[in-house]
């Protein structure tokens, strides 16, 4: 009876909260002019959120997040040595576990959806999809800059992918690279949900982005460019931050087992994890790189990017996490052996 309660109550106390953020996004209207639902915004970064591009997540305590900075602040407090987070809002303290496994608030998701869908009410209603084409003459090849996706190796399938980018997804209809370039697009809404569409690019063609994908979010194959290159700059930017961390290592472990009141046992243990975790962080990136900057291929979807920006910063967090570790351990050797020294000398 007592866990019915505290139900009921959790639950009227989520639809309290929703009945009183449609009352105040009912109160200032959704309007393209002034778009007071951006008003729903991250507690951390102040962001609003959006559906696609920063998705609202709930804590246990019910204040709402983007995704980015949820896993922001674990990795953070994972550096330090530290389970457990704070709400930035009410300092409530949940486990980092919990804190990434946090629930979409889908409540807000369908406001949301509700306020971008009116704002475009009034193409909708006429039918129309704008789209700019830009002329040809205007784009030169410095600004039109060849990204890559997958590894040859790694995708014996790459000759059909590559088919499929140049040919409309939906109509099946052929598209040169030229025309691809100039008119081709890509539904982040009808492609981005799909997982299994995670590592293949799919492009419509201009008539069925006016006729089925009608007031959707469309990217260029220039902004899907920009986004690949984005990420090889970022990771090579990583690249070099984890070979620093790996010589900060090697002193820092180097200092420990100098140290004679350590165990053997343990430095050996120690140095183990250090090499298979730095032998798995140097792999994984030496084939991201491989898979952005290979020739000959299309490139990788938003959904296929993001993921693999996450994994790399989380093997970064975990060197982080190690080196900090063997600093703590260096200095508590070196608190007892002055402790030691002391001894020595009132005695």
């Amino acid at each position: 009876m007592k866990q019915n309660n505290l139900n009921s109550s959790k639950t009227t106390t989520n639809t309290a909260n929703i009945t009183n953020i449609t009352a105040c996004i009912n109160k200032v209207g959704f309007s393209a002019q002034n778009a007071e639902y951006d008003s729903i915004h991250c507690g951390l970064c102040f962001e609003p959120f959006h559906i696609k591009k920063r998705l609202p997540k709930s804590l246990p305590c019910e204040h709402n997040f983007c995704e980015q900075c949820i896993f922001s602040l674990c990795c953070h407090q994972q550096y330090y040595l530290l389970d457990s987070i704070n709400c930035p809002t009410c300092c409530t303290e949940f486990s980092t576990t919990t804190a990434l496994a946090a629930t979409t608030n889908y409540g807000l998701c369908q406001l949301l959806e509700k306020g971008q869908l009116q704002q475009m009410e009034t193409i909708n209603d006429a039918n129309i999809t704008v789209i700019h084409v830009p002329d040809i003459n205007c784009i030169t090849k410095d600004r039109l800059v060849r990204l890559y996706s997958w590894h040859k190796n790694s995708r014996p399938s790459f000759a059909s992918r590559r088919c499929q980018m140049m040919q409309c997804t939906d109509c099946s209809r052929k598209m040169n690279e030229k025309k691809c370039r100039k008119e081709a697009r890509f539904c982040a809404k009808c492609f981005s949900v799909k997982k299994e569409d995670d590592d293949c690019l799919r492009m419509i063609c201009l008539e069925c982005c006016v006729n089925r994908h009608n007031g959707h979010r469309l990217i260029t194959l220039s902004e899907l460019e920009c986004e690949h290159q984005k990420l090889i700059k970022d990771l090579r930017n990583l690249q070099q931050s984890i070979q620093k961390i790996n010589k900060w290592l090697e002193a820092s472990l180097k200092m420990l087992s100098e140290d004679s009141t350590m165990p053997a046992t343990d430095c050996v243990a120690l140095h183990k994890t250090k090499q298979n975790l730095r032998n798995e962080c140097e792999a994984d990136m030496k084939f991201a790189l491989s898979v952005l900057e290979n020739g000959d291929t299309i490139p990788l979807p938003p959904t296929a990017l993001q993921r693999m920006r996450q994994h790399q910063y989380h093997n970064s967090a975990r060197l982080h996490k190690l080196l900090h570790f063997i600093e703590k351990c260096n200095g508590s050797t070196n608190e007892r052996h002055n402790r030691s020294i002391k001894l020595d000398t009132s005695s």
